[in-house]
């Protein structure tokens, strides 16, 4: 019963794990300006509502996974440039950090 309970328990974690991740790796890569606005949309979403899952951007200067500095960091980006997207992974296999990079 044991292998069982904890091989259902790895699988839901698993499954939470790709859930949560889903919202962030669609956009890494290289994408336009309309898609980041999405992708930090996720974030400020995420960062309001997980306080113990915080999603870090970062994106020129500026470091924050404070979704008012995320909103305020939107209106730098150009919706027809393009971006470089690259996620980062917590121990927890959870994204935990996003970098935007201009191209």
């Amino acid at each position: 019963f044991n292998d069982i309970y904890n091989n259902v328990k790895e699988q839901f974690n698993d499954y939470e794990i790709e859930d949560f991740n889903n919202d962030f790796e669609f956009y890494s890569g290289t994408k336009y300006g309309s898609s980041v606005y999405i992708l930090l949309d996720n974030v400020i979403k995420n960062n309001k509502k997980n306080e113990d899952k915080l999603v870090t951007i970062i994106y020129g200067d500026i470091k924050t996974t404070n979704p008012d500095e995320i909103l305020s960091m939107k209106k730098n980006i150009n919706s027809t440039n393009k971006y470089e997207v690259i996620i980062d992974y917590g121990e927890n296999k959870l994204v935990n950090k996003i970098t935007i990079e201009n191209r």
